[in-house]
């Protein structure tokens, strides 16, 4: 059973820790997106290192098979960072929509990839246990 002091003790902990700036529950679209929008060099850096690594990999014929996703990752942070930035900047509720939907499908489609390299990993290794 769950104890509901301890329970907003742990929230109030939570809030204490975390810096939520002057956000609260009325908040624009342009505050909303701000959070994300400071961290645009980063975001926009990782989309091209991404890109990068699959236009790389591409250079293969073996690295074609899988050189595609990265490019595709790439592409979707950089539409959900635009997304943000217009949001930001204009205010537009649409924007911010499209941004948090294109970054859930990069965490998404990431998430499987990671699940699916880990799955080939555990068979690989039960492969060279059992030869």
């Amino acid at each position: 059973m769950i104890d509901i002091d301890t329970a907003s003790a742990n929230q109030e902990e939570i809030d204490n820790n975390c810096n939520y700036g002057s956000f609260d529950n009325n908040g624009t679209v342009q505050e909303i997106a701000s959070y994300i929008y400071k961290y645009k060099f980063w975001i926009k850096f990782s989309s091209i290192f991404s890109i990068i690594l699959g236009i790389i990999l591409c250079l293969s014929i073996v690295g074609i098979v899988i050189g595609w996703l990265p490019i595709w990752l790439g592409m979707i942070l950089r539409s959900s960072i635009n997304s943000f930035e217009k949001a930001y900047v204009e205010g537009e509720t649409l924007e911010l929509e499209c941004g948090i939907i294109e970054i859930n499908r990069y965490f998404k489609i990431n998430g499987i990839l990671h699940l699916f390299f880990l799955l080939i990993w555990f068979v690989f290794i039960i492969v060279r246990i059992g030869s």
